[in-house]
């Protein structure tokens, strides 16, 4: 995962406790999906998958698609509940500008264009806590992860559906984080955008999830059916001493409900959906689910 370990919120089930000790390993050896040597590897040597959003493909393998026609999602305004409070103000010094972050919401500058942002998952790795954000364009969504150090901004990596690669840079500013249960009002755009370039390199294949290399795919998940568009990956073999994991990042889009969430792959293993967000009514609707499907890379 981008901003941590292994899943630290993962569901308790039978399958996640058998592997309890090397999620622990995991957590403490990997952090925020590092590359084996301490980096964090948020894709930088994964073969990303980069290039302009496409128009939207008619099909998938296995008769799944995606509908020809554009994405559109109403405006956000809703409230939002998490377990902490985060205010982060500073800049980064390349793709992103200015971050005015206060209590989970505000603005960050990205390509120098300011969007309205949300953050939505704190997760711990190292000494940091790491911000999981969706900053919202008209036509596009970015994926900022915020790297606080006490009390200090210093780092952020971001990618977006436009093709913008996962990337880190440094950062300057301040951070300041509570533990208190924080509802936030969130107000996003509205966001009309074309299906991303769909990652290449990764067949799935199950009941509960199917996906082309170079394609779009299908996800059933908790009664739902999703048209599935990938457009970025991480390679986290060198996680951990058991084989570490791939992660896959992808929208889902059931017609109403646009989400981000990432696919967890480890070999042999259920595939692990988790850390989703769904606009416009700020939803969780994957939760922490093991999927009923397998892999190739």
């Amino acid at each position: 995962m981008v901003g941590g370990g292994w899943p630290s919120r993962v569901a308790s089930a039978a399958w996640l406790l058998a592997f309890s000790v090397w999620l622990t390993f995991a957590a403490a050896a990997c952090g925020s999906g590092t590359n084996g040597d301490g980096e964090a590897s948020h894709g930088s040597s994964a073969g990303l998958s980069g290039g302009a959003a496409s128009t939207g493909m008619a099909t998938a393998g296995g008769g799944a698609g995606l509908p020809a026609e554009p994405i559109a999602v109403g405006a956000t305004n809703a409230q939002l509940t998490r377990p902490f409070s985060v205010s982060a103000i500073g800049a980064g010094e390349n793709l992103v500008g200015e971050v005015n972050i206060q209590d989970n919401v505000g603005t960050i500058t990205i390509g120098g264009t300011k969007l309205a942002a949300v953050v939505y998952e704190q997760q711990p790795f190292e000494d940091y806590y790491l911000y999981q954000t969706l900053a919202v364009a008209s036509d596009r969504l970015y994926v900022v992860w915020l790297y606080c150090l006490n009390d200090q901004l210093g780092g952020v990596y971001v990618e977006g559906t436009d093709g913008t690669p996962l990337s880190k840079e440094s950062a300057n500013g301040a951070c300041a984080v509570s533990a208190t249960e924080t509802t936030s009002s969130v107000q996003l755009p509205a966001l009309t955008m074309n299906y991303p370039t769909p990652l290449s390199g990764y067949t799935i294949e199950g009941a509960d999830l199917e996906l082309a290399s170079g394609g779009p795919g299908v996800a059933h998940i908790h009664g739902t059916t999703y048209a599935v568009a990938a457009f970025e990956q991480v390679d986290c073999r060198l996680c951990d001493d058991f084989g570490g994991w791939y992660e896959v990042h992808a929208l889902l889009w059931d017609g109403e409900h646009l989400c981000f969430t990432i696919f967890y792959l480890r070999d042999d293993e259920p595939i692990l959906a988790t850390y989703a967000l769904c606009l416009s009514d700020l939803s969780d609707p994957v939760g922490s689910t093991l999927l009923d499907a397998t892999f190739t890379h």
